[in-house]
């Protein structure tokens, strides 16, 4: 059987006839249906049959675009939810002749409440299949997922436009009054956290961590998955200090020339150079968005000009990523992550 298997925007033409398309489902035991439209609009004039595992189209006259969504009643597809499309043409079973197969790459749909997943126009006595944005999701670690599947719920689409995508960066403070936030878990559950954002509007699983005490110091470039893991090793390494200035840390990354840059801040408190973080994103165009670990409402409010997000401590004896991943903790995830994404919400972009 020719198969061909397309990822990002791949396109194939295989001739023009009636289609079958399957979804494979993984991840999630919920069942997902296919739908079919024309502009934008439910269409099923060129549907011959449909059932939940198989969706049967005459060779389509038209520019048709195929649909995934939740089947289990409810409004968005559940964490871990990752879906491929199969388009295989149908041939009489009398002919010799094999059918042609187009698989589109699988791609997690965690939190979405819809997602295109190939679009089909008529070409003469061929048809072409098109993927939209066929990109398979990297392996991070579990709390960096939730937040990732959360984030595209709470913006609804999968990853932003391309134009407004970051450079994403994130900076631990190393000061001595850090150490509850490390031992409980919150300061590798909000560096997991950046990573999950990555993947909806920086560069999916390239997130450039470093250490912020008397000066900065820059990891390398790591894999998505274990990032928070080998922030704690280096901070393990190189010990707590006293004092905290992150509006003097050098960046790793050139600014102005490339896409623009958001740099998250792990901290325990509003910085105490806050109205000097305020000048310097208003003096080299970074946006800077402090992720403190503390009690919401015990510090003051960041200046205009600096975001910021409250990551509440876990209870005792309970890591914070255990704790967030519990479904009780569901509202709690709800709130971070929308204030984590607040910047992106409505069209707004975060940059000055």
């Amino acid at each position: 059987m020719p198969s061909t298997i397309l990822d990002r925007y791949g396109r194939a033409r295989i001739p023009s006839r009636t289609l079958h398309l399957s979804v494979w489902r993984t991840g999630s035991g919920r069942p997902v249906r296919l739908r079919i439209e024309v502009d934008g609009i439910p269409d099923d004039s060129a549907v011959i049959h449909r059932s939940p595992e198989l969706t049967v189209l005459r060779a389509p006259a038209q520019r048709l675009v195929v649909r995934v969504l939740p089947d289990s009643g409810e409004s968005a597809f559940a964490d871990g939810t990752a879906v491929t499309l199969r388009l295989r043409t149908e041939v009489s079973r009398s002919s010799r002749e094999e059918p042609d197969e187009v698989v589109v790459e699988t791609v997690d749909v965690s939190g979405l409440a819809s997602r295109e997943l190939a679009v089909l126009a008529p070409d003469g006595p061929w048809l072409s299949v098109s993927a939209v944005n066929a990109v398979t999701d990297g392996p991070i670690d579990r709390f960096a997922a939730r937040v990732r599947s959360r984030a595209r719920a709470v913006l609804g689409r999968d990853e932003i436009a391309g134009t407004d995508r970051a450079d994403l960066l994130v900076a631990v403070d190393i000061s001595a009054s850090m150490r509850p936030a490390l031992s409980d878990g919150s300061v590798a559950a909000l560096v997991d956290a950046v990573v999950g954002l990555s993947y909806v509007v920086g560069r999916p699983g390239r997130v450039r961590a470093g250490l912020l005490g008397r000066r900065a110091c820059w990891l390398p470039e790591l894999p998505a998955r274990g990032l928070s893991d080998a922030v704690l090793a280096e901070i393990g390494r190189t010990g707590l200090e006293c004092g905290f200035r992150p509006s003097h840390a050098p960046l790793p990354v050139p600014v102005g020339a490339g896409p623009p840059v958001v740099m998250y801040m792990v901290t325990d408190a509003a910085p105490p150079d806050a109205e000097a973080l305020a000048e310097a994103t208003a003096g080299d165009g970074v946006t800077r968005h402090v992720l403190v670990s503390g009690r919401r409402g015990t510090f003051p409010a960041c200046p205009s000009g600096v975001h910021y997000t409250v990551l509440e401590p876990p209870p005792p004896a309970t890591s914070a990523a255990e704790f967030l991943l519990q479904p009780s903790s569901a509202a709690a995830v709800e709130t971070f992550v929308s204030s984590l994404v607040a910047p992106w919400a409505a069209g707004h972009r975060p940059f000055p």
